[in-house]
């Protein structure tokens, strides 16, 4: 069952016009609309568009910061990646240079510095005796205009020789 519009000051001809085009029945007024049932506002509209504007900008701030954090993480990942390769190959060097110091470079924008010494050494040990030695591998490289660093510490048993 249609219901018609009240009157808005139409003319009493249109108005009869428009009735006469219209189903039977559609005469009927329609019962006014509660306030709350009548739509969204200009202001409420207004009010939800800037709330959402803010949650996305928000959203894509944290976006933004969380691809900064992944590249910073892909750097100290490689840079620690480098040393264990590094590492291993002090570690295995025969025969190791104990008391040097020892670096190169892998790339223009990165390279290793390491320190081998003698960690433990028993008391009055002689020549063909076992002592401990300490690895410390500095990995460096360039990011941001700073120099960054990763260390690592290694350890292995060497046999004494002579000078």
């Amino acid at each position: 069952m249609a219901c018609r519009k009240r009157s808005t000051g139409r003319s009493a001809a249109v108005s009869r016009l428009v009735r006469s085009r219209r189903a039977p029945g559609a005469g009927q007024e329609c019962p006014a609309l509660p306030r709350e049932t009548a739509g969204f506002t200009l202001l409420e509209v207004i009010v939800a568009t800037a709330l959402m504007g803010i949650a996305v900008v928000g959203l894509l701030s944290l976006v933004s910061q969380s691809l900064g954090n992944a590249a910073r993480v892909r750097q100290y990942d490689r840079a620690a990646m480098q040393a264990k390769t590094q590492m291993d190959a002090l570690l295995t060097m025969e025969p190791l240079p104990v008391g040097e110091r020892l670096g190169g470079e892998f790339d223009g924008t990165s390279g290793w510095e390491a320190l081998i010494e003698p960690w433990e050494v028993p008391g009055g040990a002689q020549v063909g005796a076992s002592m401990l030695v300490r690895v410390a591998l500095t990995v460096w490289w360039r990011a941001d205009g700073q120099r960054k660093t990763v260390t690592m510490d290694g350890y292995r048993r060497v046999r004494i020789r002579e000078r």
